[in-house]
């Protein structure tokens, strides 16, 4: 039977072999779609893509994070009764500023990744396979 620490370094492995590999394929898929977007819209209207997406993650990234993060953030501090929603709207928050952060990068494959963390169904699913896999069983439910 694994132990605890087995089964975290197993996980950490994994994790290291997805980043690394990210490294590798995310700028080549970026390098192909800015060459194909290229001959598409030529070189201005790639360079325009460029500057309003990094305008506009800036933008979501200020104010949709904090929205979201907010009202978790704030029934913590006055110490209303948790129902572990807030935990979920905290992660969901951070998601959303990780999807700001994909959009503000220079890069196609990036934007497209980012906005889709704006969604609240994929954001939630994606929450859903996270919390699961780190061992926590129970998805809450609404009350």
């Amino acid at each position: 039977m694994e132990s605890t620490l087995e089964k975290t370094n197993k996980y950490r492995n994994k994790l290291k072999i997805i980043f690394g590999l990210s490294l590798l394929i995310i700028p080549i898929i970026e390098i192909y779609l800015f060459s194909y977007i290229g001959e598409l819209i030529g070189l201005w209207g790639t360079l325009a893509w460029v500057i309003a997406t990094a305008f506009v993650g800036g933008y979501l990234l200020k104010n949709s994070s904090t929205k979201i993060g907010w009202s978790a953030m704030t029934k913590e501090l006055r110490g209303e009764e948790s129902n572990g929603l807030e935990e979920l709207e905290m992660l969901s928050a951070l998601v959303v500023m990780m999807g700001g952060a994909l959009v503000i990068l220079p890069g196609l494959f990036t934007d497209i990744i980012g906005v889709f963390c704006y969604f609240k169904p994929i954001r939630m699913g994606v929450l859903k396979v996270i919390v699961t896999a780190e061992g926590k069983k129970e998805w809450p439910e609404k009350k």
